[in-house]
């Protein structure tokens, strides 16, 4: 769950009980969490996940002065997806992310796995058949990825198996949903598959998934989010007007899609959190050779903080030939880049036709493609 870093301070209050009582683990509205074999010096820091997947940094440390195991997290703070981080006292370090329903209380078992702690949750959703699928097929999606980073990417078995287990993790998502319709989860996996599309789904399917889930589900914290992920994706899908909003270019200047009426523009929105996005700046820079005698037009857009995309052109000093520009996160919930043209993971690839349509959405190899299709055909004035 990766993608572009929001900075956020949110207040989240613990309480430390030395025993909590069976009523109390039922409250409506708090949801617990028990971390199994917790000792006086250890510690746990929990960050609310943000919309795009990403932790946002949260003043909470709790280094636990006695023998305890128990914490209730704040009434406000269910319907969510947290991360939580256990230190021990010898410095292992183990890390889970947990979905909170009100009234439910997990259990965190943390094991040795080598110098890390490995988790396992219990308790609520997690107890379901569907869930445990879900988990068991994204341990092994992160085992995998270890062995292929150790092997330098050079190994094409490893890549598909990782490849084959990915499209089985949207499969089981998509189970989860169907049989748990009214869980506040099934909507935190909406948005989820959002994030899998083109290469393991398509929006039509997540509309149909998203449109199966009931109030119970809907009317969550996750629920919202996924419905306005849900709008922004169909807004800024293929057929329909590219979103108004005015980037930065490095000098200061406003740039825009409108900018460009009458021609052919590929959007190539990225970001300096994802190492990958950068990979296809030489068919970019091909694309971009090849079509611009033919009426093309691109603009790279950098979704970052302004100082962010400084130092990244300082470092690389990159000199392409086409329009650069730069976009930040607003961080008072208002519309932003993000939610306008649906930016739920990078590199995205847009083209825009010359009368302001989004012709293509997808990554940048599918834009490629179109180009190809596009400029095939002689194009009139």
């Amino acid at each position: 769950m990766r993608s572009v870093k929001k900075i956020a301070v949110l207040l989240v209050f613990l309480l430390v009980f030395r025993g909590m009582p069976p009523a109390m683990a039922q409250t409506e509205g708090v949801f617990h969490i028990r971390i199994a074999g917790a000792e006086a010096g250890d510690t746990l820091v929990l960050a609310e996940m943000d919309r795009i997947g990403v932790a946002a940094q949260v003043d909470t440390l709790v280094v636990l002065p006695q023998q305890t195991d128990t914490f209730a997290l704040s009434v406000d703070r269910t319907g969510r997806l947290f991360g939580v981080s256990f230190r021990t006292k010898d410095g292992r370090r183990g890390d889970a992310a947990v979905f909170s329903e009100p009234g439910v209380e997990y259990t965190i078992g943390f094991e040795p796995q080598g110098a890390a702690l490995r988790a396992r949750i219990s308790g609520g959703l997690y107890d379901s058949p569907e869930m445990r699928s879900i988990v068991a097929l994204e341990d092994t999606l992160s085992r995998l990825g270890q062995r292929i980073r150790l092997s330098g990417g050079q190994a094409d078995s490893l890549v598909s198996l990782w490849e084959k287990t990915r499209r089985e993790l949207v499969y089981a998502q998509e189970r989860f949903i169907v049989y748990h319709p009214e869980n506040g989860f099934s909507a935190h996996l909406v948005s989820e598959l959002l994030r899998r599309i083109p290469e393991e789904t398509s929006l039509e399917r997540v509309r149909r998934l998203y449109n199966s889930l009931n109030g119970g589900a809907r009317n969550t914290h996750a629920g919202e989010v996924a419905n306005e992920e849900v709008y922004a994706s169909v807004s800024a899908s293929e057929g329909a007007s590219v979103p108004r909003l005015t980037f930065t270019s490095p000098q200061g200047e406003p740039v825009s899609p409108s900018h460009y009426r009458g021609k052919w523009v590929a959007l190539d929105f990225w970001s300096p959190d994802e190492p990958s996005s950068r990979r296809d700046l030489p068919q970019w820079e091909h694309a971009y050779e090849q079509y611009r005698e033919k009426g093309l037009e691109v603009v790279s857009i950098a979704v970052c903080h302004p100082q962010t995309y400084r130092e990244r052109q300082a470092e690389h000093k990159d000199s392409l030939p086409w329009a650069q520009a730069y976009v930040s996160r607003a961080l008072d919930g208002s519309p932003d880049v993000v939610s306008l043209f649906a930016l739920y993971s990078f590199p995205t690839a847009m083209l825009v036709d010359p009368e302001g349509k989004i012709a293509f959405r997808g990554r940048p190899a599918g834009l490629f493609a179109k180009l190809e299709e596009v400029f095939a055909t002689p194009q009139t004035e």
